[in-house]
């Protein structure tokens, strides 16, 4: 099997169709390469699409797309795997799919699965390996369609991205999944271990219509300086999870070290992102490294330092699990997360890492599980189990509850509303201040401390 170049054109026949290219040891190495003005249609039909690109001195992509690629209707695959070279100081990355500024991908109508598997050389310097790399456009259309990205850095601190977008995505109509995992290398002589990121998104992720999984997990590598970082979700542009019940989860998993652990972040949000329309649930889990000499990393569910958290329409739920802080802002003056319309649950929990199951195990002193964080509930009856910190919450129009941890030494003291209704709750145990606004119902341990009928 050679290398595939387009054009000429490829028209597939209404039978399933098998388009392939394989490349090892070009300079650099794709398998299929699609120029600007190429296309691939397989039309009808069960279809398979695989590119495969090795490099011995070069990087290396599976597939790259300049042009147009579509599988029409049936249940198609479309497969990149690109394993950069492997040279001493010399960076040489992977990426299993390109899709360019003028690229287009288009899954049809079928249930379909796109996949992207980058590796970065085993010898390099800081060599990255990213799954599938998107400035373009890429759609599934109609179906229960799968994207999925896998990236691993190569050795000595090469980052690993899942997806790493700054263009479009569209899962269109049916129940689609959006799934990065990137996974950072090892540094072996010092230094800092690689940094892993599961999706890294500057452009704009639409689940659409349908009951849609969006999915990042950021491993960092070890180190025996400092841990490398881990971030499941990183968003500076927009990501919304459309209508319906969809499911936005990132887990972020910093790495162990001889010197500071790596920090875990589940969630890193700077702009906009939002479950849109139906009950959804957006989950942030952080677990900071463990330190040798030095610290353990940061461990964060949901990091919101700029921008916007919304819920939309629907009985949702934002949770936030983390070694550090459950859900942490970069201030309290302006709304950070924002329930909308309907019933909703806003739940941090400080956490001590997971279980055999991958279920958060909670810690028992949940102090400082949320900080510097304004949250809104909107319209709704609202439940807002944070633990306890340095926080803004408002419960907005209808019958809202707060729960508050149960302290094993120490009383709650609720301060009287000040003339805009905001009252301050402090506990002997802690330094930390909670203000509170249009929440009727407060409780801790099932014993009522507040209640406004």
């Amino acid at each position: 099997m050679s290398k595939l170049i387009v054009p000429p054109n490829i028209i597939g026949t209404n039978q399933s169709d098998l388009v392939q290219g394989v490349d090892k040891g070009g300079i650099p190495s794709i398998g299929i390469e699609v120029l600007i003005n190429g296309i691939i249609d397989t039309r009808l039909g069960n279809d398979t699409i695989t590119g495969e690109g090795q490099g011995f001195y070069s990087s290396a992509i599976g597939i790259s797309n300049d042009g147009t690629i579509k599988t029409g209707l049936g249940n198609d695959t479309i497969a990149g795997t690109g394993e950069g070279g492997s040279i001493p100081k010399y960076i040489y990355p992977g990426i299993g799919i390109f899709n360019s500024t003028t690229g287009i991908i288009s899954a049809g109508l079928g249930n379909d699965t796109i996949t992207g598997t980058g590796e970065g050389g085993s010898d390099n310097d800081d060599s990255k390996g990213i799954g599938i790399s998107n400035q373009g456009k890429i759609s599934t259309d109609a179906g229960n369609d799968n994207i999925k990205g896998i990236g691993t850095g190569g050795m000595y601190s090469g980052d690993g991205i899942g997806i790493l977008s700054s263009g479009s995505v569209d899962g269109g109509t049916g129940n689609d999944s959006l799934i990065g995992t990137g996974s950072g290398n090892t540094i072996v002589y010092g230094g800092v271990g690689g940094q892993g990121i599961g999706i890294s998104n500057t452009g704009k992720i639409n689940g659409n219509a349908g009951k849609d999984d969006i999915i990042g997990t950021g491993t960092g590598g070890d180190g025996p300086g400092n841990g490398g970082k881990g971030i499941g979700i990183q968003n500076t542009g927009s990501i919304s999870g459309g209508s319906e019940d969809d499911l936005i989860t990132g887990i972020g998993k910093g790495s162990n070290s001889g010197g500071i652990g790596g920090d875990g972040i589940g969630i890193a949000n700077t702009s906009d992102l939002g479950g849109g329309d139906g009950s959804d649930v957006l989950t942030g889990i952080g677990i900071g490294g463990k330190g040798g000499y030095g610290a353990n990393g940061h461990g964060v569910g949901i990091s919101n330092t700029a921008g916007r958290i919304s819920a939309g329409n629907g009985n949702d739920q934002i949770l936030g699990y983390g070694t550090s802080v459950g859900i942490e802002g970069n201030g309290v003056n302006v709304v950070g997360i924002d329930g909308g319309v309907g019933d909703d649950l806003f739940k941090a929990r400080k956490i001590s890492g997971l279980d055999a199951k991958n279920n958060p195990i909670e810690s028992a002193n949940q102090n400082g599980s949320v900080s510097s964080i304004f949250i809104s509930g909107g319209k709704g009856k609202d439940i807002f189990d944070v633990g306890f910190g340095t926080a803004k919450l408002s419960g907005g129009q209808d019958y809202d509850t707060l729960i508050l941890p149960i302290l094993a030494k120490g009383t709650y003291t609720i301060g009287k509303p000040d003339v805009n209704g905001w009252l301050q709750i402090t506990n002997t145990a802690s330094v930390n201040v909670l203000s509170v606004s249009s929440i009727e119902h407060i409780l801790s341990g099932g014993v009522t401390l507040l209640n406004v009928s």
